[in-house]
């Protein structure tokens, strides 16, 4: 039976998916990766689309999953279009291009025709970092539950990992060989460049945990209390972690995290049998919570003269306002921030640090995309809001929109903390976002496909493909 399973497609497949994740998780902790690193991205992100594609040949089920993919591919397709060569007619109307013109007649270089982006090669960049993201958006629709499962593994064991990793770097001091990156500054951050974005990776792994251990109560039947204190050891990891790396930003998220992870629990025993059992994991869930929460409060106040940046962010995003009002609706082209920003930088707002980033995603991708991707923002925050109530509203069933419901704690997390940050910028935590978007379309999807699938299946094969659900029609056969 063992060898059955193993040689199962899905079985592979979803093993598969997961070593990948784990792999660009390890590996993708800069949002400005070297060119080998880049290019080995794209490598492996292209198979895993392509065979994505394929197990998706048929379509998808629902039209708002299609939505999802649709928009999806456009988030890919908008810095390509900034990319194509447009007459001197055209370019030159654009906003805030006499900087442009002006330069190119000093030098004796022809105008002729050029593109929107005002750096070719950082919007180029920049769309070929968009790739991990859609990758794993596409296969995580195509794996099964318990692939689903094995996805959330490979999440919290990497941010394990991460926290064992910046307590090392921490007990090395700045010259530890544990640090991933070389970086000015040396503090703690695990797998990232950043400990903003390795205290995003643990803020995102927390709903997850909790839900990886209600998900393995309801599968197992038994052993409550085992798993609610294993969960609650992994909650304590993530929370040393936190006060290792000591960002603000992840702190305050991570208090958010927990805040709504309490909320998973909705719906999840029904059976009054369970009730008492299930008492461990929400006292577990709610200790954890109290824990953080007084963590959080001393580490806020422990940072509050030592994060340097936090003092610049005013400053920088009053600078992106401006650069935002004078490329207004076009935008500069993604990826062009640093040399656009340096064009508006003076003596009385130049800062010592280099800044490569708005510190703010949703100003910069104003800035960068203009209307059109503020347009594909506000489809993507429509088509959210309108899944969010989908997987919340049932009250009950909890145990079916587990991971869904998790997923959207994490984007939500991830969301707020764009707001004063880029932590979306990494491979590793595009693909995390994009697996837990993912999460929250194929929880539902996967619950419609059982239902038809009943139907179009003998019976000997119902009750064996019950609890492995594929998200479209052409891969519920395989």
């Amino acid at each position: 039976m063992t060898s059955e399973k193993s040689l199962n497609p899905d079985f592979v497949w979803d093993t598969v998916v997961a070593l990948w994740v784990a792999v660009f998780i390890f590996f993708g902790g800069s949002s400005e990766p070297i060119k080998l690193v880049n290019v080995l991205q794209l490598a492996a992100s292209l198979p895993l689309l392509l065979v994505a594609l394929i197990r998706l040949r048929n379509g998808f089920a629902t039209p708002r999953v299609k939505w999802a993919a649709l928009l999806a591919f456009g988030c890919l397709l908008l810095p390509l279009l900034q990319l194509i060569p447009l007459p001197q007619e055209i370019w030159q109307n654009f906003p805030s291009r006499d900087f442009v013109t002006n330069t190119l007649n000093a030098s004796g270089v022809g105008l002729g025709w050029m593109p929107l982006s005002m750096s070719p090669s950082g919007t180029l960049s920049s769309a070929s970092g968009l790739l991990p993201g859609v990758a794993a958006f596409f296969a995580t629709l195509t794996v099964s539950r318990h692939g689903l499962a094995k996805l959330v593994i490979a999440i919290v064991m990497m941010a394990f990992v991460g926290v064992l990793i910046a307590l090392f770097q921490r007990v090395g001091g700045p010259d530890s060989a544990f640090y991933v990156y070389e970086r000015a500054i040396k503090t703690p951050s695990g797998l990232f460049r950043n400990r903003n974005f390795a205290a995003s990776h643990f803020a995102t792994a927390l709903p997850f945990v909790v839900a990886m251990g209600l998900y393995y109560y309801q599968k197992l039947g038994k052993n409550g209390l085992i798993l609610a204190l294993v969960t609650a050891v992994f909650v304590g990891v993530f929370v040393m972690g936190l006060a290792v790396v000591g960002s603000r930003a992840g702190i305050l998220m991570s208090v958010l995290a927990m805040l709504l992870s309490v909320f998973l629990v909705r719906g999840m025993f029904e059976n009054v049998s369970n009730i008492k059992t299930s008492k461990y994991a929400i006292i577990a869930v709610v200790v954890a919570l109290v824990v953080l929460a007084q963590t959080s409060m001393v580490g806020i106040l422990s940072l509050a003269k030592t994060d340097t940046i936090t003092d610049m962010r005013t400053v920088i995003n009053q600078q992106s306002l401006i650069i935002l009002q004078n490329y207004y609706p076009t935008g500069t082209g993604f990826g062009t921030f640093v040399p656009v920003y340096e064009l508006f930088e003076t003596p009385d707002v130049t800062f010592p640090v280099y800044i490569n980033h708005a510190h703010n995603d949703w100003m910069e991708i104003a800035i960068e995309g203009g209307i059109p991707a503020l347009i594909l923002l506000s489809l993507f925050l429509v088509l959210f809001l309108l899944q969010l109530g989908k997987i919340w509203w049932p009250s009950q069933n909890g145990s079916r929109f587990i991971f869904a419901r998790a997923g959207s704690i994490a984007v939500l997390v991830l969301l707020a903390h764009s707001a004063v940050d880029y932590p979306l910028r990494t491979s590793a935590m595009s693909v995390i976002f994009a697996i837990a978007m993912a999460m929250m379309f194929m929880e539902l999807q996967s619950s419609r496909q059982r239902s038809h699938s009943r139907h179009d299946l003998p019976p000997s094969q119902t009750s064996r493909n019950r609890e492995r659900p594929t998200f479209s029609s052409s891969v519920k056969n395989v």
